[in-house]
């Protein structure tokens, strides 16, 4: 019999743990998304979300009504989340969320859910409340809370009026950018390296970033073209920081019509080597 118990301990130890360190992993990714309450503010009555990307939204819950779970009086709570236009609710990790048992429209059991945002430019209004559920009897649907969300465009770059220079010493470069979106700005990019003699790209830098506040500036230091020869720098990704909010970064990924199509170039030119002068010779 002690064997038994110990072993069953054993079981319920091992079970706890997983479930803490789920507990723990929910926590770190539900607490980097910077959640807020919707509120009459100014700086928090909108949601501004990137069109395509998905984002995550949560309802804590009643304490009162949790207290009651907990002493056996009720089942866990069922949460409206109601989109207008109507979008598809998903789980935090991005699959199907769970209907309400009862079948209830717009109720699911998830206090946390995520969805995919429409593709265009739009302002959505997205309604949520707790419904409770007692094992006996019929549940209290508490109060519509209401929020509105701006989805907006992705953001773009563009080279200025030009996109090469030159000079006969490595010099740092700053690039006055055209942007969109909301600052601060992430650029990635590549850097090809061709040197005049060979005429073909030897070396190629990738995954490069530059972060761009409000001077809208992308600056790369003299450090970066230590030969002579022709520096090819060709933009591969941008995000704002809107965009970076996303759960799902391969939707809020740039598109051709967002970045530059051809490289900002900067040559490094050789010097001349002076040579003796030289005079007609006296016959």
């Amino acid at each position: 019999m002690t064997n038994l118990i110990s072993k069953n301990m054993k079981t319920l130890y091992i079970k706890t743990a997983i479930i803490s360190c789920i507990a723990v992993i929910l926590s770190v990714n539900l607490s980097a998304q910077n959640y807020v309450t919707f509120q009459s503010d100014a700086r928090e009555t909108i949601d501004s979300v990137t069109v395509g990307s998905r984002m995550p939204y949560r309802m804590a819950g009643d304490a009162d009504i949790a207290a009651l779970e907990t002493s056996g009086v009720m089942d866990p709570s069922i949460f409206k989340w109601q989109f207008s236009p109507s979008l598809t609710i998903l789980n935090f990790a991005g699959t199907a969320a769970t209907p309400a048992p009862g079948g209830e429209t717009d109720y699911y059991e998830e206090k946390v859910i995520s969805v995919v945002m429409p593709i265009t430019v739009q302002t959505i209004t997205l309604t949520v409340n707790e419904k409770s559920q007692p094992k006996v009897g019929t549940g209290c649907e508490g109060t519509d809370s209401v929020a509105h969300i701006q989805v907006v465009a992705r953001p773009t770059l563009a080279w200025p009026g030009t996109s090469a220079v030159g000079g006969c010493v490595a010099t740092a470069v700053d690039i006055l950018l055209t942007l969109t979106g909301y600052r601060d700005w992430i650029v990635t990019y590549n850097i090809a390296y061709t040197p005049y003699a060979t005429g073909s790209p030897t070396t190629t830098t990738t995954g490069q970033t530059a972060t761009i506040g409000n001077n809208r500036t992308m600056s790369i230091p003299a450090s970066v073209f230590p030969n002579e020869g022709k520096y090819e720098i060709t933009v591969t990704n941008l995000t704002d920081r809107i965009s970076r909010k996303s759960l799902d970064q391969t939707l809020v990924a740039a598109t051709a019509a967002d970045i530059p199509s051809t490289p900002y170039t900067v040559h490094v030119y050789p010097t001349p080597d002076t040579k003796k002068l030289e005079h007609v010779r006296n016959f």
